[in-house]
């Protein structure tokens, strides 16, 4: 850059090199595939030597190239526009060209390298979207087919090659060219063209999910029944593979969410559609029992670090110990919040839809002829573990030295009042046949989670004050707290039981001020 004003004039030359590679591009191809790629020859002085590759036929210098150019029309803008109209059909042709496909393994060098300089001329394109967008677009559909083939033709072995190329298309998908994929959801819906099939596929894995969400994202308005249970399948996976981190399970669950309002109004006959959402009612409770296993040893790491911090000093620590989940647990404690929150904002919408579907699919029907809208015995009983598993991952708000601002417990009531309103969309019976069996398991929480006692009161308040199911939840509690009220003999400042089962009574009987019935 210190010598750009006294260089400008070898930038035409060099484009006009550039441009020349892409000219030729088509029989470099056949010449250099149809040639040994190891030649040798005799020298002056009688010895064997490897013949070299002409600078215009390697495939590794028309790699280079692109980013060099790229930053040359960033340096001196005026040789933009008197190349690009012709740069563009060119590059789009070298996207284009397919390698032969009796290549021997002797070419297998050769092939990554080719496969190497169009991902490369890909990432070019994506650039020039940005300021010739009109210029790109008759190539609209032909760019989107191109990436396909590109995903096809990478070399297992290429992880480099294929994480750019995954890059290039989420910056595609970034713009209005990103409609030429709409019609290709289906191809890249097939994790073997996604990701690839090599041992070391699990380090792309990452940004291959999260370039199919931005995908899924734009078109999901769009998705029939089948494509729908196709990504409910892969991204309900991902919720649940330790293998990804916690930030990709978190989108995971946000993208399956994101899929609801569409799946409620998507109308089949066979009410497919609901069986979908209580797939993902089904995949995320099944997160949050996976999470009340995870919860505890978090914790315990987070206590075993502040104990090695007294121990060492905090400087020593942070210098010296590599940067992992065991040294830095509060980051894992952040995010499975961040998961959480997630998950217990979003359930409450999964819950209504399937509570509703049926009013939904038979909304052409007399009222009177309406079945009830009742969940079957296996949906309570998701509904009921959602409920167990629920209230003991409460417990990552409960660490020692957590620190408690106005915000934080903003945070918290939050959390808990969308967890309770989860139940409140219910219909009563379904909230009687839940609760007459789980009342006990939120009396043992509410009791056990000390921290959060005054917190976690905001469930069973928030069920009386809900006129759905408040007549419910009373009888339900009181018929509860009337076997229990032996264990109020003890003070409540020695008893957290008696404290608890005192604040409860005055909860409910505070309820008929609100509904008299």
């Amino acid at each position: 850059k210190n010598f750009s004003p006294n260089l400008e004039k070898e930038v035409q030359p060099f484009i006009n090199f550039f441009v020349n590679l892409y000219k030729n591009l088509p029989n470099t191809v056949q010449t250099v595939f149809q040639r040994q790629p190891h030649r040798t020859a005799i020298a002056s002085d009688g010895t064997q030597v490897k013949v070299l590759c002409k600078s215009v036929e390697s495939f590794k210098v028309l790699t280079e190239c692109p980013l060099i150019v790229m930053l040359l029309f960033q340096l001196y803008p005026r040789y933009v526009e008197q190349n690009i109209h012709h740069l563009i059909p060119l590059m789009m042709r070298a996207l284009n060209i397919q390698p032969p496909t009796n290549l021997t393994q002797q070419h297998s060098q050769l092939y990554s390298d080719f496969i190497a300089a169009q991902v490369k001329t890909l990432s070019f394109l994506t650039y020039v979207l940005r300021g010739f967008a009109d210029r790109m677009q008759p190539h609209q559909d032909n760019l989107s087919k191109c990436v396909i083939q590109l995903l096809l033709n990478c070399p297992t072995s290429s992880i480099n090659s294929r994480k750019e190329l995954l890059v290039a298309t989420r910056h595609i998908l970034a713009t209005n060219f990103r409609k030429g994929f709409f019609n290709k959801l289906n191809m890249m819906l097939k994790e073997d063209v996604l990701i690839g099939q090599g041992r070391a596929h699990e380090i792309v894995r990452p940004l291959a999910y999260s370039t199919l969400a931005d995908l899924v994202h734009h078109v999901r308005a769009d998705l029939s029944i089948d494509q729908l249970s196709k990504v409910i399948y892969i991204f309900s996976r991902n919720i649940h593979d330790p293998t990804l981190p916690l930030s990709i399970q978190t989108a995971s669950v946000r993208l399956i969410l994101t899929l609801v309002d569409h799946i409620y109004r998507t109308s089949d006959k066979q009410d497919r559609g609901r069986t979908l959402l209580v797939r993902i009612l089904s995949a995320l409770v099944n997160k949050f029992d996976t999470l009340k296993d995870y919860i505890p040893k978090l914790i315990d790491l987070v206590n075993k670090k502040k104990k090695r911090v007294q121990a060492k000093g905090h400087a020593w620590t942070l210098a010296y110990t590599p940067r992992s989940e065991k040294e830095f647990p509060e980051d894992s404690v952040r995010e499975v919040k961040q998961l959480m929150f997630t998950m217990v904002f979003g359930l409450k919408t999964v819950v209504w839809c399937i509570s509703n579907f049926r009013s939904h699919s038979q909304s052409g029907t007399h009222a009177a002829q309406r079945r009830p809208i009742v969940l079957d015995e296996e949906e309570c009983r998701i509904v009921a573990r959602f409920l167990q598993h629920g209230l003991e991952c409460f417990k990552i708000y409960t660490l020692p030295g957590y620190t408690r601002n106005s915000r934080t417990q903003q945070i918290e009531k939050d959390v808990l009042e969308h967890f309770a309103s989860v139940f409140t969309v219910l219909d009563p019976r379904s909230f009687r046949d839940v609760f007459s069996v789980q009342i006990e398991t939120l009396f043992d929480q509410i009791v056990a989670n000390q921290r959060l006692h005054m917190h976690m009161l905001i469930i069973p308040q928030h069920f009386l004050s809900s006129s759905n199911v408040s007549k419910a939840f009373a009888d339900i509690l009181l018929s509860f707290l009337t076997k229990k009220m032996k264990h109020m003999a003890k003070p409540t400042t020695e008893s957290p039981v008696s404290l608890v089962l005192l604040n409860l009574f005055r909860i409910v009987f505070g309820s008929v001020t609100l509904f008299a019935e």
